[in-house]
């Protein structure tokens, strides 16, 4: 491999992390091999502690003098970077694509969970690599929970899509009655009539009251409710569409889907309300309430935006931060040809990218009354 001399002052361990195995390689800080690489347990603690004394063997039991250096390769390095980080050693998260980059160094092309783990060491005693700290256990928890919130999102949106796919070939007539076919009451409504048949069978009081109790405050709207409901299952009917009683199973199905997924999205919500209160005093938090002063930002679409960006003061400037989200234009120059107009590089967080998206357009609408949202862009 080759090698560039750096004036580094310190020893660098490079850990190559895997779900069931680590290797790990110590070069000192001409580059030369303390420690022959070798495999190391990440899950049992006898094998960490085995791990911790090579290190300060070779760092001569002075742990300002070692820096441990590991790839970003998702949750896999989550644990041991905090465990190391606890027992004071000088933690660092490699962007896997810098690591990539390093394989075409060697003359001969090979790639090992040995060899990534003596690459890794070599990078991290450039004096200009630019890594990251493993994120706090409070963060990492803020992470998880807004991924899993938009997630559980996603999945509700595709099961009201086939709730509403499966309303089209079956009973389409129904679909201009609610506004909102997963809202509280259409879900009511589907629950307990599935079929076009059953609404036509089902006595106008007993319809009138699944439809108050699901309602609540909108029962001026339950009386044009009932007729829309009878017409559009006599049409239904009449036209003798798909048997609906072979759809019915799929429509109970899916509501109960949705119904599930509305439960956890409200226990996610809960969840994480609770922990920012529990770290209101911590800069990130305070971080994102100032991104909730901007209009139309909620505290959820805030957090969101700050946990795909991560610590803020690694970005030296704005252009690091756009290119960071994958919003700067990509280039791609040769010869007479110019770079200059090519789509977005879109590398990074694509939720990130979401999220901006949403914040721009909430910013631009206008209110019912006429009203900019944000005045500031229509100044």
């Amino acid at each position: 491999m080759l090698y560039t001399r750096s004036h580094a002052s310190w020893y660098s361990v490079g850990i190559d992390v895997g779900a069931s195995a680590c290797w790990i390689s110590i070069v000192d800080p001409q580059g030369v091999v303390v420690r022959t690489p070798y495999q190391f347990n990440p899950v049992c603690v006898q094998s960490i502690h085995a791990v911790i004394l090579e290190i300060k063997k070779a760092g001569k039991n002075d742990p300002s003098h070692i820096r441990i250096f590991m790839e970003s390769t998702g949750n896999y390095p989550f644990q041991l970077s905090c465990y190391l980080q606890w027992k004071g050693f000088d933690v660092r998260i490699i962007n896997p694509l810098i690591t990539h980059s390093t394989m075409n160094m060697a003359i001969r092309k090979a790639k090992t969970d040995k060899i990534d783990s003596y690459r890794i060491a070599l990078l991290g005693l450039q004096p200009d690599l630019k890594t990251s700290k493993p994120a706090s256990p409070a963060w990492s928890s803020i992470r998880n929970l807004i991924r899993l919130y938009h997630d559980v999102k996603q999945n509700h949106g595709k099961a009201v899509s086939q709730l509403r796919n499966t309303l089209v070939a079956v009973f389409p007539q129904y679909l201009p009655v609610f506004s909102n076919i997963a809202g509280a009451t259409s879900l009511a409504v589907l629950k307990t009539y599935d079929t076009p048949n059953k609404i036509l069978q089902a006595d106008s009081e007993e319809l009138c009251q699944v439809l108050q109790t699901a309602a609540r405050g909108h029962l001026k709207w339950v009386p044009g409710w009932c007729e829309k409901l009878h017409a559009a299952a006599a049409d239904a009917v009449t036209l003798n569409g798909p048997d609906a009683a072979y759809w019915s199973l799929s429509i109970r199905f899916l509501i109960e889907s949705i119904e599930a997924f509305n439960t956890q999205i409200k226990d996610i919500t809960a969840a994480l309300t609770a922990l920012l209160k529990q770290h209101a005093d911590t800069a990130w938090v305070k971080q994102n309430e100032l991104v909730c002063s901007i209009p139309g930002t909620s505290p959820m679409t805030a957090a969101t935006l700050l946990c795909e960006m991560g610590n803020i003061q690694r970005f030296k400037n704005a252009h690091q931060l756009v290119a960071y989200f994958g919003l700067d234009p990509s280039v791609s120059q040769s010869g007479r040809k110019k770079g200059d107009r090519q789509h977005i590089s879109k590398k990074g967080s694509s939720l990130a990218r979401k999220i901006i998206f949403m914040i721009a357009i909430s910013n631009i609408r206008k209110k019912a009354n006429g009203q900019a949202t944000n005045p500031v862009l229509y100044a």
